[in-house]
């Protein structure tokens, strides 16, 4: 099993940049007034920024719940709407290469050579930016049903 390194590594401009990426699904999520939206994609970039910023446990930490709230939030909505979820499935079937099965085989995101695994690091933001976006726009109905209103939901 691999340790993971937290405190001490440096920031890489490649993923500073690509986190930052999602700021354009925020506007969108503005543009649309989808504010449920908009709180897990801001949660979901801060989080994302400060982590590759300063590399501590605490930013680790918030990542991966800003990142699990994300996908949840995610799975919820492709099960609303006809068109999203193929898409939904090949971003984290793409997700689930580069990340988990790169986990593993130390390849991929956990490439040892660092360039490596930046770039696939960044191309999962980017994508999911592109993804998340283009769903909102093009194929989300208004009131699908996210993370808050499930939650909302199922305790009413």
């Amino acid at each position: 099993m691999t340790t993971l390194r937290i405190s001490g590594e440096p920031p890489t401009t490649i993923l500073l940049i690509s986190s930052s990426s999602l700021i354009v699904a925020a506007m969108t999520a503005i543009i649309l007034k989808r504010y449920y939206d908009l709180f897990i994609i801001s949660f979901q970039c801060v989080g994302a920024m400060l982590f590759h910023s300063f590399h501590t446990p605490i930013l680790f930490y918030i990542d991966q719940v800003a990142i699990y709230l994300l996908a949840v939030h995610c799975f919820l909505i492709a099960l609303t709407s006809l068109y999203t979820p193929p898409i939904f499935c090949l971003y984290f079937g793409y997700m689930t290469i580069v990340y988990v099965y790169g986990q593993y085989n130390k390849c991929f995101c956990f490439d040892p050579e660092e360039t490596i695994a930046d770039r696939y690091h960044a191309s999962i933001h980017i994508l999911g930016t592109i993804v998340y976006t283009s769903s909102m726009i093009l194929f989300l109905p208004q009131d699908a049903i996210g993370i808050f209103v499930f939650i909302r939901r199922i305790t009413l």
